[in-house]
């Protein structure tokens, strides 16, 4: 049965969430602006911070979130040992798992032929 104290616990667990929610969305944005300042160490490192708050998350930010870590890890790759590189490997999403969002996105997104999800207006 359900009082107002589970209400109100429900209630607490939704605003914590939505704090989470926002820390992990500020984490990939630091993380993708750092991919673009070429500090890919520092992108890894905020990446890093993220992950443990992915689950809050819808999935939009978690395709930015494993596209601009991949990017910042392939960056880094060759500039690593050997132990380095195999992390790299490890930390990258299993094979098809962030394809697989691909049918969670409207309609006009996946149709789309831009960068970014924009129609390009040549055809």
């Amino acid at each position: 049965m359900i009082n107002s104290s589970t209400i109100a616990s429900l209630s607490v667990i939704c605003r914590v969430t939505r704090v989470l929610q926002c820390r992990m969305l500020v984490l990939i944005a630091n993380s993708q602006a750092r991919v673009f300042a070429n500090d890919y160490v520092s992108a890894i490192e905020t990446a890093s911070r993220a992950l443990p708050l992915l689950w809050t998350s819808p999935h939009e930010p978690l395709l930015e979130y494993h596209f601009y870590t991949a990017v910042a890890r392939a960056a880094q790759y060759n500039k690593g040992s050997t132990e380095e590189r195999a992390n790299h490997l490890q930390a990258l999403p299993p094979t098809g798992a962030v394809a697989g969002m691909g049918g969670h996105v409207p309609r006009e997104f996946r149709q789309s032929r831009g960068p970014g999800g924009c129609r390009d207006r040549t055809h």
